[in-house]
């Protein structure tokens, strides 16, 4: 396994502003690039955690997936976050992008925040990728997912091998949970033997 370097970002995402929201990451994006493999991005970072984002739903083919690509291409990192987007069924989804200069992936986020009625507008996902990257074994998440212990389970293949080496969560916690956060982010990496 080799060296995985991850850049964090946190910016003051303008609300429902995705060109704003493109010109401030993309700074942040080239700030953070150097010496990075991977930039992660904050939940829905193009429009901030809301359900009236799913006004700005963009296909996979739409600005906001052009500029993340040519983003990675520039910078050559892998860029990581979610956005409202719509699937290929045209539902407006919560999906976690992996744009990288070579390859492409992405998640829908499974476990929708039925508190604040996200399960009302959103299309739940149902695939569970894994990403391989620089000899690591990736597990991409989003928000509230990370209440599910279940669905994170790593499993041991048929060659004895755990599925995943990291899981990688981009969300948009509130202050006042942030030590439920951590607390569940230490107890998901202890339950599967992964770095978080």
């Amino acid at each position: 396994m080799s060296t995985l370097r991850l850049a964090l970002v946190q910016a003051d995402t303008r609300w429902h502003d995705p060109a704003a929201n493109r010109e401030l990451y993309a700074h942040q994006v080239r700030l953070a690039a150097p010496g990075a493999d991977i930039v992660l991005l904050p939940e829905t970072f193009l429009s901030g955690f809301s359900n009236d984002a799913i006004k700005l739903a963009e296909g996979m083919r739409g600005e906001s997936m052009q500029w993340l690509r040519k983003l990675a291409q520039d910078t050559g990192v892998v860029i990581c976050g979610s956005l409202v987007l719509q699937d290929e069924q045209g539902r407006a989804v919560n999906r976690l992008v992996w744009v990288g200069p070579q390859d492409e992936h992405h998640y829908d986020k499974r476990h929708l925040f039925r508190m604040a009625g996200e399960h009302e507008r959103y299309g739940a996902g149902a695939i569970r990728p894994i990403i391989e990257y620089k000899g690591f074994r990736i597990l991409p998440s989003v928000c509230y997912d990370l209440r599910f212990p279940v669905w994170l389970r790593n499993r041991v293949q048929a060659d004895g091998q755990l599925e995943y080496d990291l899981m990688l969560f981009v969300a948009n916690w509130p202050k006042p949970r942030r030590e439920h956060w951590r607390t569940l982010l230490r107890a998901r990496a202890i339950e599967n033997l992964a770095y978080v």
